[in-house]
């Protein structure tokens, strides 16, 4: 009996089995075609971006020795992930294709594009308005009217200072000497001069300041004309290596932050007060521990 009812389990066990593979791999359905790329150019290949965005600004960039930069509107070092995000747009899934022969573009608001990127100069995709049910992007290249995921619009109409850079120095820049309010910090034979000297705090103090300058990261960057009204802090000047000029910032307070702005490119790059702190200050000197004194026994 027991033998039975063991065999009778089993075979419900291999009858559930078959039932799950059927629903799983569904035999005699076809499979789903795999979807089309929307392009075939490589993203590692392409060294120039346009993007223009309706009425905004032209937005350019190039891409020298392996980083990204804005030529246009500023010749300013550019934030890497922003511009990975517009060229993802290379690699994304086209879920329909249809030829744009007869067809009305307003409808698909392709008359007026709302943004388009420009791939070296030679590819262009055209940004239309989004598809009622699916909401997924009308696009165009050429004369094929594609839909997409709805993701990459908003990476190409985003403003031309979130593509900046968060760091406040291009990158590999060797600062050779900093105008601080209240010090100045030369290079000279490879050691930093101080004045004043400061001979209470070590050269590293100085070494401090430098790599401070070097490494710093924005909170972010924002136009002159939208900074808050805050408290003027003094100015700085960077000289680097093999530049004639100094790059001059402004300092302005607004309570737990400092807006380092740069007057020739009217950008303002925020950072932490904490952090300002490391950028335009020597450390103060720790002070030494008082000895313990010792109470003498008076019984």
């Amino acid at each position: 009996m027991m033998r039975s009812r063991l065999w009778l389990n089993l075979g419900l066990l291999a009858l559930v089995a078959v039932l799950v593979a059927i629903v799983i791999f569904e035999p005699g359905k076809k499979p789903e075609p795999k979807p089309e790329p929307l392009t075939t150019l490589e993203p590692e290949t392409v060294t120039r971006l346009k993007l223009v965005r309706g009425e905004k600004d032209v937005i350019e960039l190039e891409k020298r020795q392996g980083r990204w930069w804005l030529t246009r509107p500023w010749n300013l070092p550019a934030k890497e992930f922003r511009v990975q995000g517009v060229l993802r747009l290379l690699d994304t899934d086209s879920r329909s294709r249809h030829d744009l022969a007869g067809l009305d573009l307003a409808k698909f608001g392709l008359d007026k594009p709302r943004a388009s990127v420009t791939f070296d100069g030679e590819l262009t995709i055209d940004f239309g308005g989004t598809e009622p049910l699916s909401q997924q992007r009308y696009v165009r290249i050429g004369e094929d009217l594609h839909t997409i995921v709805d993701t990459y619009y908003y990476q190409i109409a985003a403003t031309p200072e979130s593509f900046v850079a968060t760091a406040l120095l291009p990158p590999g820049a060797n600062p050779v000497r900093l105008v601080l309010p209240g010090l100045t910090l030369t290079l000279q034979d490879g050691k930093w001069q101080r004045v004043p000297a400061r001979p209470d705090l070590s050269a590293d103090a100085s070494l401090d300041i430098v790599n401070a300058w070097r490494t710093t990261e924005a909170i972010d960057v924002k136009p002159k004309d939208k900074l808050p009204q805050g408290k003027p802090a003094g100015t700085v000047e960077v000289w680097l290596e093999g530049q004639d000029s100094p790059l001059r910032f402004t300092l302005i307070e607004k309570d737990d932050d400092v807006y380092f702005l740069r007057d020739d490119v009217k950008l303002a790059w925020q950072v932490t007060r904490e952090n300002a702190e490391k950028l335009r200050k020597l450390p103060e000197p720790e002070k030494a521990e008082k000895p313990e004194t010792e109470t003498k026994d008076t019984q």
